[in-house]
């Protein structure tokens, strides 16, 4: 959470509140804040640099490019859009809407993708990320994931 703006952070402590966004250790912690509270978590993390991410060794070339052409330009004949069309610049976020991707773990990405393709995460506006994750292939998920977390977090101003 570090590093994320704090808008998509409280958005998605309400979610976790309100049942919208499930995870079992983070439902019961977002139970327990109340409304100023949710605000001053997501601004106390949000104020955190993103934390740095060691470049993908050992990962497979050819899968990471794949990444690269999946974040970078996405897969047009399956409407696979590429994650900088609403994730902005190297996926570094706008807004409170479209998070950072860009440093974040692999595995936790390519967890919310497995989870935005089968249904079970479904916070997302207009099921933008469900339409997307649902063309998605095994090996998309794991290759866009990969890539994604090698690359360097954005540097807040």
């Amino acid at each position: 959470m570090a590093g994320l703006d704090a808008g998509y952070i409280a958005k998605q402590l309400a979610d976790f509140k309100s049942g919208a966004r499930k995870n079992i250790s983070m439902e019961p912690f977002a139970q327990m804040l109340n409304d100023t509270q949710v605000k001053d978590v997501a601004a106390y993390y949000a104020s955190l640099p993103m934390p740095e991410r060691a470049a993908a060794s050992g990962a497979d070339p050819e899968l990471l490019a794949h990444g690269e052409r999946l974040a970078l330009t996405g897969d047009w004949d399956r409407y696979v859009v590429s994650c900088v069309a609403c994730h902005g610049p190297g996926s570094g976020g706008v807004g409170s809407v479209f998070p950072s991707l860009a440093g974040q773990h692999p595995e936790y990405l390519q967890t919310q993708l497995l989870a935005y393709r089968d249904g079970t995460r479904s916070n997302d506006p207009q099921d933008l990320m469900g339409a997307i994750a649902r063309r998605m292939t095994d090996r998309d998920i794991d290759a866009v994931s990969a890539w994604l977390g090698a690359q360097p977090a954005p540097v807040r101003k």
